[in-house]
């Protein structure tokens, strides 16, 4: 497993960025977490930006309001949806 951690400052650009993945076929929603939804597909890009945003801006210790982690692991590992989404839940904890 290899783990690439990037921070920075817009909130907008990172969520484009996953978007814009998946949009391209090249990624998918396996699991959304601290949205008010429990469906991804129940909330828009303007609204995941919205909440992420005030978010930051409600907590004044935050500087990079962006982390962005990238966890890939090698090609031979079978990992399940569910394994995947646990191992998430567990880097943002």
């Amino acid at each position: 497993m290899i783990v690439r951690i990037n921070t920075g400052s817009s909130v907008g650009g990172a969520v484009r960025y996953n978007e814009d993945k998946v949009q391209q076929g090249e990624a998918r929603v396996i699991s959304i977490n601290n949205y008010p939804v429990e469906d991804a597909d129940t909330i828009n890009l303007r609204m995941k930006i919205g909440i992420l945003e005030t978010q930051a801006w409600m907590n004044p210790h935050v500087v990079n309001n962006t982390l962005h982690v990238a966890i890939a692991f090698h090609p031979t590992d079978t990992l399940s949806d569910e394994k995947l989404a646990t191992i998430g839940k567990e880097w943002m904890e």
